[in-house]
C-alpha cells in the first residue's frame, strides 16, 4: 500500500479509537458487533467512547450501582454507573432533568446494545445544548461517511480589519458650544494644475471577491472524502489485519465487512475501484491485497 495512504489510514484509525463521538440514543441501540468482545460499530465505523444528551425518565439502582433510564426523542437507553468507581458522593438528579453522559456501549447483561457504562454524568444547564448536540452528532456521522470538510475552511471566511481602523485609538466626545465652535473659514481656490491619471485597466477586486480568492487558496479536501463507507471499511480492514508478506486475502476483507449487509458483487466492485484508483494494489496474486 502507498506509504502516504497508509499513514492517512492510521490517522483515521487513531481518531476513531481515541476520539469521543457524539451520538443519539437511536444510533447506540442500532449499533452492531462483529463478535461478543468486538467494539460496537455505528454505520460500519467503530465507536469506542460516546457521549449523548437526554432526559432522565427513571432512576433505580442497588448498593453497588446506580442506573438512569434516558430518552432523547430518538429512543431510550439504560446507563449504569458502579459505585466503587466513584470518588466521593454520587450526584443526585431528578426525573425530567437533562444530563450529558459519557461512556462505552455494552451488551451486558441484556445481550443487546441498550446499555451504556457511564464514565461521567453532568447536568445540562444551557437550554441550547441539546440542540447543539443533535447537530454535532449529525456532523460527526456525515464526516465519517463522506469525509470531514476542509480543515482550513474557516481561515478563508475570516474578514480582515481595514488598515485605516485603529481599535486602540478612541476619540473623546466633543460638545458643540459657542466657545469651541471654530470661526467660519472662507474656501480658497487652488489654481494649480491637476495631473491627469489614466484609469486602471482592471478594477480592484471587491472584499467579497478577495474573500473568495483567499478561500480558494486554503481549501484542502480530505483524501478519502469521496470514498463510500464500504470502501473506507475495506481500507481500515487492510490496515487492521496482521502484517503478512503475502498481503491480506480478499476473503478476510469480506468477512470483516460482511456485517454491513453488502453483497459479494459490491465488495468486488469496491476492491476494483480502490485498485484502479491506486489506494491498494495486489501482492502475490489478485486474491491478496
Amino acid at each position: 500500500m502507498n506509504p502516504e495512504i497508509n499513514e492517512n489510514l492510521r490517522n483515521l484509525r487513531k481518531s476513531v479509537v481515541e476520539g469521543l463521538r457524539p451520538v443519539t440514543i437511536r444510533q447506540m441501540t442500532h449499533a452492531t458487533q462483529a463478535y461478543d468482545s468486538a467494539e460496537f460499530e455505528i454505520d460500519g465505523i467503530e465507536a469506542h467512547k460516546v457521549t449523548t444528551i437526554a432526559a432522565i425518565v427513571d432512576i433505580s439502582g442497588a448498593s453497588n450501582f446506580i442506573e438512569y433510564s434516558l430518552e432523547d426523542g430518538t429512543g431510550g437507553i439504560k446507563c449504569r454507573k458502579w459505585r466503587d468507581k466513584f470518588t466521593g458522593d454520587i450526584p443526585r438528579y431528578e426525573i425530567g432533568q437533562y444530563v450529558r453522559v459519557v461512556g462505552e456501549m455494552s451488551a451486558w447483561p441484556w445481550r443487546a446494545p441498550t446499555h451504556l457504562k457511564m464514565d461521567s454524568i453532568r447536568e445540562v444547564s444551557d437550554p441550547h445544548e441539546p440542540y447543539f448536540h443533535l447537530l454535532e452528532a449529525a456532523f460527526a456521522t456525515l464526516s465519517y461517511k463522506c469525509g470531514p470538510p476542509p480543515s482550513s475552511i474557516t481561515k478563508g471566511l475570516r474578514r480582515t480589519i481595514p488598515t485605516s481602523a485603529n481599535p486602540e485609538r478612541h476619540s473623546s466626545p466633543v460638545i458643540n458650544t459657542a466657545e469651541n465652535i471654530p470661526p467660519p473659514i472662507e474656501p480658497e481656490q487652488d489654481h494649480s494644475e491637476v495631473m491627469e491619471v489614466d484609469p486602471p485597466h482592471q478594477r480592484s477586486p471587491s472584499p467579497d471577491e478577495m474573500e473568495g480568492i483567499e478561500l480558494s487558496q486554503v481549501v484542502e479536501r480530505d483524501p478519502y472524502s469521496h470514498l463510500t463507507v464500504l470502501q473506507r471499511g475495506i481500507l481500515l480492514g487492510i490496515l487492521n489485519a496482521p502484517p503478512s508478506e503475502d498481503g491480506v486475502h480478499v476473503s478476510t476483507i469480506a468477512r470483516g465487512i460482511s456485517r454491513q449487509g453488502v453483497t459479494a458483487e459490491q465488495v468486488s466492485d469496491a476492491l476494483d475501484y480502490l485498485i484502479d484508483s491506486g489506494f491498494i494494489e495486489p501482492t502475490i496474486d489478485r486474491c491478496h491485497i
